[in-house]
């Protein structure tokens, strides 16, 4: 049984669908090809966050009663409470991919937890052959040191170290838990794939910025391609998201100009919380008519002109 209350929720639901799939339709719009890798990342960020939160952020506006005083022929009773199924469907959900996320979770560690590793520059580098794309996990790193020639191992764990001191694996996380909060949004799991190219990116500047040979670099980028069949589930490149790594270092940085264009989440997400705060409004039921019943005679009389 749906009464209005859980209509409501329903109604935040889609609030949250639609508010992140419009902001993120506007960063693949005019964004996620500009050079400003932080910046894409904090917006990416704040986005998820700001429309996950949005049902909880509106201000009021007041209804005014359609009667003067409705009290005085409507009657008030009690009813039972209806049967909360839309709760108890959130709530499996919700734990089903809490689940999933802990297997994935645990999955990572396994291959980290009580494994000998190798104190270098900040980083606890772990050897592990069957590991044949390497990976980072806060400042844990898995790699292969047997598919690596000691100048692209190098580069590896150069570009593994920028992931850690940048923090990417935080930004994943959160992900992972909004995921699981609001599992019946889809476009979750299109932040994650977006913050994992920005993260890429953002490593692979740090790289290039560290005066290494760019075309060395982008010989080991390639060589990922050839054991992509054999990949991890944690970092699997694909020949379009290694294209899209060179073209973006390769890219020249954007003018001065360019960053204010970031600045119009500021009255996007203003026009979303006045929308929510509208909608909130009209489909507030007043206090009054709340658990009220239409007399019988009411009732009758407008059956028989029906």
């Amino acid at each position: 049984i749906l009464n209005h209350k859980s209509m409501f929720k329903l109604v935040d639901f889609g609030v949250i669908v639609l508010s992140s799939g419009f902001l993120l339709l506007c960063y693949m719009l005019f964004l996620h090809k500009e050079k400003y890798h932080q910046l894409n990342r904090f917006y990416l960020l704040f986005s998820l966050a700001f429309s996950s939160l949005l049902p909880f952020i509106k201000f009021s506006v007041p209804v005014q009663p359609l009667m003067p005083n409705p009290q005085s022929f409507l009657t008030t009773v009690t009813e039972a409470p209806a049967i909360p199924f839309g709760m108890v469907l959130y709530v499996a959900g919700a734990a089903l991919f809490f689940i999933l996320f802990l297997l994935r979770l645990f999955k990572v560690l396994k291959q980290i937890i009580g494994k000998h590793f190798i104190e270098l520059n900040g980083l606890k580098v772990m050897d592990n052959p069957e590991q044949k794309v390497p990976f980072s996990f806060f400042h844990y790193v898995v790699v292969d040191s047997t598919t690596f020639e000691l100048d692209e191992l190098d580069l590896v764990l150069r570009h593994e170290a920028a992931h850690a001191q940048q923090w990417h694996t935080l930004d994943i996380l959160f992900v992972e838990l909004v995921g699981v909060v609001c599992w019946f949004n889809p476009f979750v799991w299109a932040y994650k794939s977006a913050l994992k190219s920005q993260h890429e990116y953002a490593a692979d500047a740090a790289v290039i910025h560290s005066n290494v040979p760019r075309n060395d670099y982008f010989d080991l980028i390639l060589k990922q391609i050839r054991h992509q069949n054999h990949l991890s589930p944690v970092h699997s490149f694909s020949a379009t998201a290694v294209k899209s790594r060179i073209r973006m270092m390769m890219a020249t940085v954007p003018g001065r100009r360019s960053w204010m264009r970031y600045l119009s989440v500021i009255p996007m997400s203003a026009f979303l919380v006045v929308g929510n705060s509208l909608l909130a409004s009209s489909k507030n039921i007043p206090s009054f008519m709340e658990n009220v019943v239409v007399p019988a005679e009411v009732s009758q009389s407008h059956s028989e002109y029906s």
